[in-house]
């Protein structure tokens, strides 16, 4: 694949990344907007973003959001592993152990439509997309570097959409990577939105499925709502393991946050918000 003298005549329709959404857009023979997008780990929520604003628009009445992450060779990995992977090869999120994330491999598609269409057609409805909403850190210490502001500000704009009040919220999956700088960032931006300077009366469980199955990149937005989704279906919230000790740089009394675990605990939860750059509201 890399030797100039025998590269393949169908390379670039073949591994392309325009070709990606293409591909499905000519095997299905579906006529509407057909995107490859690319902004890293928030990858999958930015393109539900658009596709909700597709439907909402009425440029289409049905979007598919889909994408795959595959480790095909070492080059990531060699570059990565200076900055963003963790030694043990896991994500340690909200951890005392938090020193980058694991890399996983997945795949995921979520279909939305229109409500009303939806009830029409009589599809199954696994749940309802309230608001959406997307942003961007701007200027931080380093183009790495999340922002707590940006990323509160996003949380507060798409619970304005929604109509939802933060206080409200049961549940808060997170982009929870387990690094050392963006995790505690993260706390901040959850204890500032739904904390309310501690006077939550209750402690807000927060999780990340990246501790279930790793980092799964571009995949991980939709692989968070996928998570949340089922959990609004079964009514319960799936434990993040790994977890043992509180990263100390996060003060969870303080933040009224604490770490989802195995226990009992069942309750119905209504929103959640997925990822550093990219908020989905869902109802069940």
């Amino acid at each position: 694949m890399r030797d100039p003298e025998s590269l393949p005549r169908a390379l670039l329709v073949s591994t392309g990344a325009a070709m990606a959404a293409n591909r499905l857009s000519h095997f299905y023979d579906l006529r509407g907007a057909s995107q490859t997008i690319d902004t890293g780990c928030s990858t999958t929520l930015t393109a539900f973003h658009q596709a909700c604003q597709s439907i909402q628009s009425s440029d289409s009445d049905m979007s598919i959001i889909s994408a795959s992450n595959v480790i095909l060779n070492p080059d990531n990995f060699m570059v990565m592993s200076s900055a963003f992977l963790s030694e043990a090869g896991r994500s340690y999120a909200f951890d005392s152990r938090a020193s980058g994330y694991g890399r996983g491999e997945g795949s995921a598609t979520v279909v939305i439509k229109r409500l009303d269409h939806a009830l029409r057609d009589k599809d199954p409805i696994r749940a309802v997309v309230r608001a959406t909403a997307v942003n961007q850190d701007g200027k931080t210490e380093t183009i790495t570097t999340p922002s707590q502001e940006a990323q509160a500000v996003l949380i507060a704009q798409c619970y304005r959409k929604a109509g939802l009040d933060p206080a409200d919220t049961t549940y808060f999956e997170a982009h929870g990577t387990g690094t050392p700088t963006g995790d505690p960032i993260e706390a901040g931006a959850v204890a500032s939105t739904f904390a309310q300077n501690g006077e939550r009366p209750e402690l807000l469980p927060i999780g990340s499925v990246k501790t279930n199955i790793g980092h799964t990149e571009t995949v991980s937005g939709l692989a968070s709502i996928i998570k949340v989704v089922k959990a609004l279906q079964h009514k319960q919230i799936p434990p993040s393991i790994n977890f043992e000790k509180p990263n100390p740089a996060i003060p969870f009394e303080k933040y009224r946050i604490k770490v989802g675990s195995s226990d009992g605990n069942s309750r119905f939860f209504a929103n959640i918000d997925a990822g550093s750059y990219g908020a989905a509201a869902l109802g069940g």
